[in-house]
């Protein structure tokens, strides 16, 4: 069935099944995929340009993560920067 014809319970169950299938597929994988956020420890913590990018406000600190850090394995090889906002 189209989407278009899909109601917004069926929609938004479907959008909950693809997150589920999303995550089981990171964590299955050897090494798995590991999100990496700014723990409420870190945050006031200096800002790292190098896993980080700006999202609307640039500051030497963090105030919040926006999206986390992709990495393959606990500590791993970053496979994405995460997005936070500074301070």
């Amino acid at each position: 069935m189209p989407k278009s014809h899909l109601s917004d319970g069926s929609r938004l169950v479907a959008y909950i099944y693809r997150c589920a299938e999303i995550t089981w597929l990171m964590v299955v994988q050897e090494p798995p995929i590991v999100l990496e956020y700014i723990s409420k420890e870190l945050e006031g913590a200096r800002f790292d340009f190098d896993l980080y990018n700006v999202y609307t406000k640039s500051g030497t600190s963090y105030d919040y993560c926006v999206w986390p850090v992709l990495r393959i394995g606990m500590k791993g090889r970053l496979l994405a920067k995460g997005i936070a906002q500074g301070i």
